[in-house]
């Protein structure tokens, strides 16, 4: 093998440790994978005290973010809109205030959490009470794009960020 060949197998060896393949990148977005202008996208903050980052967002009737394989055993929101349409209300924006009348059509919320006492994953659901502003844009390629800012004051819990659910 000769210098040249040499620095063509190290630049090789090089680009694909850096992960430059030559294949090109995939360019449709994965649910709850989408990025933002700083390459990231996912729902952060707080649930109970415990520090969440939602990565996962799926859209079946109602949102469900999460941050593992599935949100009824890791840490998750799961957002209950109780509208009349079928389909993702595309293009909606619902706002919920703290002193809105319960039974009112506004969302239900169940959030999960992992107890830091014990490891397991709690629950707790809220039907009023709490801030919520839920964005949801148009579907394409079964995919919605939206935004949540969720929080119940008092109880250290706070989420907000964009996800790219899929449409179940």
């Amino acid at each position: 093998m000769n210098t040249a060949q040499r620095i063509v197998c190290v630049l090789g060896m090089v680009a694909a440790l850096a992960g430059c393949t030559g294949e090109p990148q995939p360019t449709n977005p994965q649910p709850g994978i989408a990025t933002d202008a700083t390459g990231n996208r996912s729902v952060t903050g707080t649930i109970k005290g415990t520090r969440v980052d939602l990565r996962m967002a799926e859209f079946d009737g109602q949102l469900a973010l999460f941050e593992d394989e599935g949100w009824a055993w890791s840490p998750s929101l799961l957002v209950f809109l109780f509208i009349d349409e079928d389909g993702v209300p595309e293009g909606r924006t619902f706002t919920v205030t703290p002193n809105a009348e319960p039974g009112s059509g506004i969302p239900h919320v169940h959030y999960r959490w992992r107890n830091a006492g014990t490891g397991e994953i709690d629950v707790d659901s809220v039907m009023d009470g709490y801030a919520m502003t839920l964005s949801f844009g148009e579907v394409s390629a079964g995919l919605v794009p939206g935004s949540i800012e969720f929080s119940i004051p008092g109880s250290q819990t706070s989420v907000s960020g964009s996800f790219l659910a899929s449409v179940e």
